[in-house]
């Protein structure tokens, strides 16, 4: 990874001030150490670099005119390495030296002004992330650029409230996993997929020429293999999760470079695992996977049973109350001495209707009752202890490690088990810093 260093002095930079609108008023020639920070994702860029307060003209030593020019809000374009970026002017210090006074001026990337806009209170049960970032960016100079496709097919529910806009632009995007790209020239934002973003995309370095870091280390005490998912409200994805766990598992780092050929025979081993936990590891994987289509059908099977079961439950409560006014009915008309045989011909109609319904709840009920007695039988097979040794078991347990995942914004149990196995997957290898 590449990173300017928050310290490094950029020798070819060119700043120029400029109102609000970006109006340009004046260019900044003498700039004294300055300094870029590009923060990748949810964080804005920093600027900072001084000016004289005096500056020659004409070979007269004058106050610089520019130092008058620079207020809290105004602008400042700059251009570096083949990008163009707008800043706020954030903050100003006057510094004083024996060898020479000066301004320290601090600014922010241009989105930074978002931080200035209020959302008292937002409220929304089911939006996708387009939808979202345009209520955000509503009554702004901001739009939308690029949204991945991804992001607008899941929805998520919002309740938030006394924050400001960019805050509120990046809890969206953490909801969606999605990572935002502002673009400060044309005001626009996008939004992409962390595997489709670089940090710092378009920045070409020229490492003998500039004062850049390139280090790479690993940290592998934030490896995950064990995920534990839960959502709005608690909800798991035991239901859901083949093997019936709360969590899910990918122990693939430890596995590499481990292969096998169809006759079980091993190409390379693995760096971690002895052979026979490999091959455990991988046959339970396959067993999985095999097995994960008739899981899957069970489990719809299931859903739309109980749907039906719910539909028949309600058309069985309204025959009842038909039933009780039919009786209630009779009742009146008998105390009136009137006839009551239509009546009770259309009571006996009704009861026989509220017989074939209970026969059908009961015939549906079975029928949920037997699919779920498949799934358990399904989740048994696919259980840990039915697939790895005592010995397994215990090797195993020292290649696991566990966090703990939430989304309270995803309310369906298939969208958590598939987003966790996402996320899982973006951990399961130790970060490069």
């Amino acid at each position: 990874m590449i990173t300017i260093r928050k310290d490094t002095e950029i020798k070819s930079i060119r700043l120029s001030l400029a109102k609000p609108d970006k109006t340009k008023i004046a260019n900044i020639d003498e700039v004294l150490s300055p300094s870029v920070t590009l923060n990748h994702g949810s964080s804005v860029h920093e600027l900072s670099f001084s000016i004289p307060l005096k500056a020659t003209y004409d070979g007269v030593i004058k106050r610089n005119h520019v130092v008058d020019l620079l207020k809290p809000w105004y602008l400042i374009k700059t251009k570096f390495y083949g990008l163009t970026v707008w800043f706020i002017i954030t903050k100003r210090t006057k510094s004083h030296s024996g060898d020479m006074d000066t301004i320290q001026v601090e600014c922010r990337s241009l989105q930074h002004e978002l931080s200035r806009m209020s959302v008292l209170k937002y409220e929304e049960t089911s939006k996708n992330l387009q939808e979202l970032v345009t209520d955000c960016l509503k009554n702004t100079s901001w739009t939308i650029g690029y949204i991945d496709t991804l992001f607008n097919i899941k929805r998520r529910q919002f309740d938030v409230s006394s924050t400001n806009k960019l805050d509120f632009l990046y809890s969206i995007c953490e909801k969606f996993d999605a990572v935002p790209v502002f673009n400060t020239v044309k005001e626009t934002v996008s939004f992409y997929k962390e595997s489709d973003v670089s940090k710092y995309k378009g920045l070409k370095l020229n490492p003998r020429q500039y004062m850049i870091s390139m280090d790479d280390s690993d940290d592998a005490d934030e490896l995950i293999t064990r995920l534990y998912a839960t959502g709005k409200d608690g909800i798991s994805i035991n239901s859901v999760n083949p093997t019936g766990q709360s969590y899910i598992d990918d122990f693939s780092y430890f596995l590499f470079p481990f292969q096998r050929d169809e006759q079980r025979n091993v190409i390379s081993h693995s760096a971690y695992m002895p052979d026979e936990l490999c091959h455990a590891i991988l046959d339970y994987n396959e067993l999985v996977n095999n097995e994960g289509n008739a899981f899957t059908k069970l489990l719809t099977q299931k859903n739309e049973a109980e749907t039906s079961l719910t539909e028949l439950n309600n058309e069985l409560y309204t025959l009842e109350l038909e039933v009780q006014k039919l009786l209630d009915r009779i009742e009146v008309a008998k105390k009136a001495g009137d006839d009551t045989s239509q009546l009770k011909a259309q009571l006996a109609v009704k009861q026989k209707q509220v017989q074939e319904k209970k026969s059908q709840i009961d015939a549906i009920e079975s029928t949920i009752s037997q699919i779920s007695v498949s799934i358990s039988k399904l989740k048994e097979k696919l259980s840990f202890e039915n697939n790895f040794s005592e010995n397994q078991q215990k090797l195993l347990s020292r290649f696991i490690s566990t966090t703990e995942w939430s989304n309270d914004s995803i309310y369906d149990e298939n969208e958590l088990y598939d987003d966790a196995n996402e996320e899982l997957e973006s951990r399961n290898t130790p970060p490069v810093k």
